[in-house]
């Protein structure tokens, strides 16, 4: 946000990053609800963090490392991406997630309110990076390091899930 030029995206930017840390409610911070379900499955959050993590996950958190600190179309780019693939995702893994509580016995506590609050929110999240190009939407170098950091991002998340798929 700090080198966003234009107000408008960087309120919207800031919105993302409010919901994110719980949409004015601490207690849906997204990383409380994500050690929430790790203890619910039986998982210590504190031992967790320092697992070695599949090539793909480390490759994925690398890559968005490097592109949110790149060029500030980018990062935009590579926010969009990940911001217009969440949707999709956790309707794809809440289903998963009831059909495990439903049905083994061991996980029928399982908290995933973590997945079910972030799905709620993330309308907001595509709708505040519909325009993030805005006055730059006819700049040619900025779509197309907008495009870039999208389609890289993208890219990794496939890699991250199909990482997951092998394992």
């Amino acid at each position: 946000m700090v080198n966003e030029p234009n107000e408008t995206d960087a309120y919207n930017l800031t919105k993302i990053l409010v919901s994110e840390l719980g949409d004015d409610d601490p207690n849906k911070r997204h990383e409380l609800l994500y050690r929430k379900f790790l203890k619910s499955i039986g998982l210590n959050p504190q031992e967790f963090i320092f697992r070695r993590k599949l090539d793909t996950k480390r490759d994925w958190l690398d890559a968005m490392r490097r592109l949110f600190s790149s060029s500030h179309f980018k990062a935009l780019g590579a926010e969009f991406g990940l911001e217009n693939m969440a949707i999709p995702m956790w309707d794809k893994l809440i289903p998963g997630f009831n059909y495990i509580k439903g049905n083994w016995k061991e996980y029928e506590n399982m908290d995933i309110e973590y997945f079910t609050f972030h799905r709620e929110l993330e309308i907001h999240h595509e709708e505040a990076m519909e325009n993030v190009l805005g006055e730059h939407i006819n700049d040619l170098t900025a779509r197309n390091e907008f495009y870039e950091g999208a389609k890289e991002i993208l890219d990794y998340e496939e890699k991250f899930w199909l990482g997951l798929a092998d394992s």
